[in-house]
């Protein structure tokens, strides 16, 4: 087949496609996926559990925090890709099968390769469209909440049962709380180094706390990154919802 033709064809297919709805309620199924995975369970649960220890905040932030959550996006994608391109791939065979195209196409000279040849690539389009653009919506859900989440300060108690405090840096908010066991009186400030934070305490031991708030790595590089990702995106799905010419 041409490679003209090829063209043809597989931008004629793409819009037969583009224009069922069971495209765009999958994209809907693996956005609303990555809003739950990264606001529900990652900010809410990081924001709501103040009292609990920090290696579990820790874990909780590495699930909406760049580029951290890349690894969880991923792992969904990998999951439900595999579902999203077997329905896809269902929806069109009936549908090219109730349509009766197939004998249509044979008639105006396709082989059965080439036609097998474009169905493949117009599933392997839009599977890559759909999760590719639910991808950047997680990271740019990511992204948000990433911002938002800002950074600790941190503050003592110096008292008979003192309390190590982690507070948030935009609106004083406690995130989560440290005591040491048994009590005793905190001396000073804490230090950070090396992604742990150091308490002493007036019995002479010295603790050292993972702190479940790593630095947030959000360089002009990880920006430029999100923010080409993104246009590549729209970029697509601009190409393929606009309209044939006359």
């Amino acid at each position: 087949m041409k490679s003209g033709l090829t063209v043809s064809v597989i931008a004629a297919e793409l819009l037969k496609v583009r224009k069922r709805w069971l495209a765009y309620l999958l994209l809907f199924v693996l956005i609303a996926g990555a809003a739950i995975q990264i606001w529900l369970g990652g900010y809410v649960a990081w924001r709501t559990e103040a009292e609990v220890e920090p290696e579990n905040l820790r874990l909780a932030l590495r699930t909406f925090v760049l580029p951290w959550s890349l690894v969880s996006l991923l792992d969904s994608g990998q999951f439900w890709g595999s579902f999203i391109v077997g329905v896809l791939t269902a929806s069109m065979v009936a549908t090219e099968y109730g349509w009766g195209t197939v004998r249509q196409a044979l008639i105006r000279g396709q082989t059965r390769s080439q036609y097998l040849t474009v169905k493949l690539l117009g599933i392997t389009i839009l599977s890559s469209a759909i999760l590719l653009t639910a991808l950047a919506v997680g990271i740019a859900f990511s992204l948000i909440a990433t911002v938002i989440a800002g950074e600790a300060v941190y503050a003592t108690t110096n008292a008979p049962e003192g309390r190590v405090y982690a507070l948030s840096a935009s609106d004083g908010t406690v995130r989560w709380s440290w005591a040491p066991s048994p009590p005793d009186y905190i001396l000073g400030s804490p230090a950070i180094a090396g992604g742990r934070l150091y308490v002493a305490v007036d019995s002479g031991y010295l603790y050292a706390l993972e702190t479940p708030e790593p630095p947030i790595p959000l360089g002009p590089g990880v920006l430029l990154a999100v923010a080409v990702l993104l246009i590549v995106i729209v970029a697509v799905f601009a190409y393929v919802r606009r309209r044939p010419r006359d």
